[in-house]
């Protein structure tokens, strides 16, 4: 049912216990494609959102519509002989998916995946960011990240555009899960962006100001006022 290439590997077995959890009854709870109702699951078993996106994070999960995901190493866990095989409900979803060497799911057709897997080795799962920065504020029907609020929020907490982007992501991911969009997706995203800072998950970059007075000896009471400013 599970195999112990995934399942023994560091990157799972680094899991919380609680996300590894919800992995095993996603994947109890999967059709014969490896498709299920994340948000189901979750709420039977009383998993938090935290654990499916770490799921997602790693690539794990594949996030279709309307909640619905799929297991990317199903064909890797099971081998259903055909006379006992069921295919899915969720065909239009499983025509959008492709399969690589490993037996890896990937998604084919950006209408129904959220995130692009990019085949890893040594086991190595990640996923790539597919939303350009071009594309911001442009979605119909859903809560958007627009320029000026992205340039806003790289430059006041200090982030990288890209993180600001890739955060975006995550937070699309939920809203379709959920099935409701967030009221503020800026104000979420610095949520995010502030405990990420607080956990150590990702550093401040240095103000321009700073660097240029660093290198600058006659500077050091300037330096000081902007290392105060800054928190540094």
């Amino acid at each position: 049912m599970f195999s112990k290439v995934i399942i023994g590997s560091d990157l799972f077995l680094n899991l919380p216990v609680s996300t590894q959890l919800l992995y095993f009854h996603a994947g109890m709870a999967a059709d014969d494609d490896g498709f299920v109702q994340i948000k189901s699951v979750m709420r039977v078993m009383g998993a938090m959102e935290e654990d499916a996106r770490l799921l997602f994070d790693r690539g794990l999960l594949l996030l279709m519509k309307d909640g619905v995901v799929v297991i990317r190493d199903w064909l890797i866990h099971n081998e259903i002989r055909q006379d006992r095989y069921k295919p899915t409900y969720y065909l239009e979803y499983k025509h959008s998916l492709g399969v690589s060497a490993n037996k890896q799911y990937y998604v084919l057709d950006d209408n129904y995946g959220e995130k692009q897997l990019v085949v890893p080795n040594d086991n190595q799962m990640a996923t790539q960011v597919r939303l350009g920065k071009d594309r911001l504020g442009k979605e119909r029907g859903r809560t958007t990240l627009t320029q000026d609020q992205l340039k806003e929020i790289s430059t006041n907490l200090r982030v990288a555009e890209t993180y600001v982007v890739s955060t975006y992501e995550k937070i699309k991911d939920y809203e379709l899960a959920k099935g409701k969009p967030y009221k503020d997706v800026a104000a979420a995203i610095r949520y995010w962006a502030r405990n990420d800072i607080a956990k150590g998950v990702i550093k401040r970059e240095v103000p321009n100001d700073f660097k240029k007075y660093e290198v600058n000896s006659d500077g050091l009471a300037r330096l000081a006022e902007i290392r105060t400013k800054a928190g540094i």
